[in-house]
């Protein structure tokens, strides 16, 4: 985008004559599961599916960092349990060093 604007504003390209249409701004709106929607979910997936969407649900991690999870980092700390990670590959998709885990997150990742 930028060097297309940089183009017009050398007179390179035409403007862009529909930038100046209007366009309402739509209403952001939070969906929440339902009950029967959830048990559909959990009749429909195979076990490890299930398994793997209650824990992106509960701790918000990536697919790729799940899937990678050992049992040795899983810890007690006097707090409750603790998902200890290793250090992220990349900066651009750093986590948490601990995620705090829930009964569901633990029953998903201890069968």
């Amino acid at each position: 985008m930028r060097i297309l604007n940089f183009a017009v504003d050398y007179d390179l390209l035409d403007k862009n004559r529909l930038k100046v249409i209007t366009i309402e701004k739509g209403i952001r709106r939070e969906r929440v599961i339902s009950e029967d929607e959830y048990s559909a979910l959990q009749v429909a997936a195979s076990l490890q599916l299930w398994r793997l969407m209650l824990l992106v649900l509960n701790t918000g991690l990536r697919e790729s960092v799940l899937l990678s999870v050992a049992l040795n980092w899983i810890r007690a700390y006097e707090d409750g349990w603790w998902l200890s990670l290793p250090k992220a590959r990349t900066t651009f998709k750093a986590h948490a060093p601990r995620i705090p885990l829930n009964a569901a997150a633990l029953a998903a990742l201890v069968p």
